[in-house]
This record gives C-alpha cells, structure tokens and sequence, in this order.
C-alpha cells in the first residue's frame, strides 16, 4: 500500500514548489499587519490543519482504507501536523519545542524523501505535502511572527521526554499490528539514516533522532533563538 515518491521525479519537484510556497507565504503577507492579523492568520492556517486531517480520516474511511494498525496518529509527523494546527489556538512554549524538535527534522526528510503510507491518489498526495508543510509553515510562523525561542538545552529534554512515548507507541503498535514511528519493520523510502534490519535499524533512528535534536538545536543557538527564559505563551 505505501507509495514512495522518487526525489527528483515531477512529483517530487512540484510537491517541494508548493511545500516552499505555504511556508512563506503566509509570513509574506502578515510582515506589515496588525497582531490582531497575524493572529488570525495563524489560527486560519491551523484550522485548515486540522480541517485536512478530519478530511483524510473521512476519505480513508470511505475508501475502505482506514485501518487500526495504519491510520492512527502515532508517527511523530502525525502528533506534530495535530500539534501545528492547534499551537496558534493554545499557544505554549512545550508545544512550540515539541514542534519544533518533533515535527522539523521529520517533515524534512519526509518532504526530501516522500513514503505515503496509504497508497497514492491525488488527495492523498495534497494532504501528505500541505501536513509537512504546515510543520514548517506553523513552527516557523511563530518563530518569525511571533518571535518565540527555545529554551537552554531543551534538545536533551525533548529527546529524554521521547523515549516513554516510543515506548507507548510500540505497546499500541503490539496490540495493533501497526508499524507506528516504523519501531516494527523499517520504512520503504531511501534515506541514508535507515541502516540494517530490524532492530537495528531503530538504534540508528534513536541517535539520528538525537543528532537532529542537537543540530536544531543548534541553529536556533546560531542564529540567536534561544534563551534561558522565554515567555510561556505564542501571544
């Protein structure tokens, strides 16, 4: 059923284009608006989010597609889409870092390495690109908007407060028969990180998972993002 999209191939090409585009656009037009603007643009952008995913779950279950073991959100890309629709309706510093931490790294190489996990159709293949997009578009929204920060050191906790969550999701993948955050059997698209067989493979993820978190991190650092103590709120 997984439908992996080939780098460089038109599809490849045309879902980067529109991922760029809704990540800057919306940045664009509130540059010079009221907060009361950039706000509003902010909860739009996540109610669409959030409007895309009840729509696919409404698809897949009328495509007889929807299935226990593959249609919960349980990979970290799936937590972080939820949690970027609903960052500008509740906005707060744990959610912006587990956005950040979370869903960047993955959305990055979903985009550069596309696997759609219920098969292909043209809808399939928008809501895959406007969930991964919207990582980036919402994380960095209130980065630049709104002017949020990470907090010191906060890679290392993020990653530590990962691992029971790992742990809940392979207990959900057991009593499922899913491959949720693909802990069961590695995933099908080409990425350099995916090394071995089971379980190999998924001591790999876990230190490329911290690498990310560190590296990010690190950008942040770079290019003055974060701080010691930043505000609680997106507002």
């Amino acid at each position: 059923m997984h439908y992996a999209i080939s780098p460089g191939s038109h599809e490849w090409w045309a879902g980067i284009v529109f991922s760029l585009a809704f990540i800057m656009l919306p940045i664009y037009w509130v540059k010079d608006k009221s907060d009361q603007v950039k706000t509003g643009t902010g909860k739009a952008i996540g109610a669409a989010i959030l409007m895309v995913i009840i729509i696919q779950h409404g698809y897949l279950l009328s495509t007889g597609k929807w299935q226990l073991h593959s249609a919960l959100p349980l990979h970290l890309c799936s937590i972080s889409v939820i949690i970027a629709g609903l960052i500008h309706f509740k906005p707060g510093q744990n959610l912006f870092e587990l956005l950040v931490y979370w869903g960047l790294p993955g959305a990055f190489h979903s985009l550069i390495t596309p696997e759609l996990t219920h098969g292909f159709s043209p809808f399939l293949y928008a809501e895959y690109y406007i969930a991964h997009a919207g990582i980036f578009a919402m994380a960095i929204f209130s980065l630049v908007v709104y002017g949020m920060k990470l907090r010191k050191n906060s890679w290392l906790k993020v990653w530590l407060f990962t691992q029971p969550v790992l742990a809940f999701v392979e207990i959900a993948n057991y009593l499922t028969g899913g491959n949720y955050m693909y802990l069961s059997e590695r995933p099908i698209a080409d990425n350099p990180f995916i090394m071995g067989e089971w379980p190999w493979y998924i001591i790999g993820l876990e230190f490329a998972g911290l690498l990310h978190f560190a590296i990010v991190y690190g950008i942040f650092l770079l290019f003055k993002k974060v701080t010691i103590n930043p505000s609680a709120s997106a507002e």
